[in-house]
Order: C-alpha cells, then structure tokens, then sequence
C-alpha cells in the first residue's frame, strides 16, 4: 500500500496513489506473479471518492509513470477493463515528470510551471522561441495597419 500525507505530498499524486491502491486492491495475481484488475476502472475511480474531473488526469498519470498498463477498455455499459498493475507511483518519479513543487507559488512560478510541463511533453517545439516569433509578427502586422491608416488606404 502507498502511503502518503497532506502535508508531504502534492494532492495530485495522493490522488494518483489512491487510484492505485485501490486498482491493487481488487487486482488478482496472476500465475506469472503479475498483478491484474479486472473490472470497471469508473467503479474503482468512484470509490476513492474524488471529482470526476480527475479521471482523465489519474489513469493518463498511471499509464505515463509506467504504473499500469491498460490490455483492455471496457468502454463502459458494464464491459470489464483488464489492466496490469506494474508499481505504485514514485513521488520523485511524479515530481519529474510534472515538475509538482511542495510550497504554495506566485502565480507566476505556477505559469512558468505549466509552460515547462508543456514543454516536456511538447518537446520538438520551442516555445519562447515560438511566442518570440509571434509577437514579432504580431509588431509588423500592427505597423502596416497604422501605415494604411495613415495613408487612407
């Protein structure tokens, strides 16, 4: 079982860790000494009790850290998913893939977050670079409009 705390964890990897504890708890083991959850990833969601807003957000979360491995989607109407259960989530591993810090930041600092997490997962596009060029582009569209402003056209 993981074991985790308000005080030293981000609520997003306590969620992350539940989710996992609770696949764990209803996974069976397999004569390979795997560990495998059948049933409905949206029951076992619920019964940690969290917003439905989180779905997406913890099993993407799970499947990216290596955790689980989804074999089958049960696509809801009562299909049964099959998932392979690898290990629980790594507060470090967790920490570097979304770059999660423990302290209460600037507004600031949680844009520059969100715009390095983009980055991570973005990482063919440099995007200062990017919003360089834009703004760049941006200035001579402006300088031609008030120059057709100024000559009437």
């Amino acid at each position: 079982m993981t074991t985790t705390t308000a005080e030293e964890t981000p609520r997003l990897y306590q969620h992350t860790c539940a989710l996992y504890d609770q696949l764990a708890a209803g996974a069976k083991k397999m004569e390979d000494k795997s560990r495998v959850f059948e049933g409905s990833l949206v029951a076992a969601f619920r019964a940690i009790g969290v917003s439905q807003s989180y779905y997406s957000s913890l099993y993407g979360i799970l499947k990216e850290l290596g955790c689980i491995t989804v074999q089958r989607s049960g696509r809801g109407g009562g299909g049964k998913s099959l998932v392979t259960l690898h290990h629980p989530p790594g507060l470090d591993e967790f920490r570097k893939v979304y770059k999660v810090r423990l302290t209460n930041e600037t507004p600031y600092a949680n844009l520059i977050l969100r715009i390095e997490n983009m980055e991570g997962r973005l990482p063919t596009i440099d995007l200062p670079s990017y919003i360089v060029d834009l703004e760049q582009r941006l200035a001579v569209l402006e300088d031609r409009i008030k120059s057709l402003e100024r000559t009437g056209g």
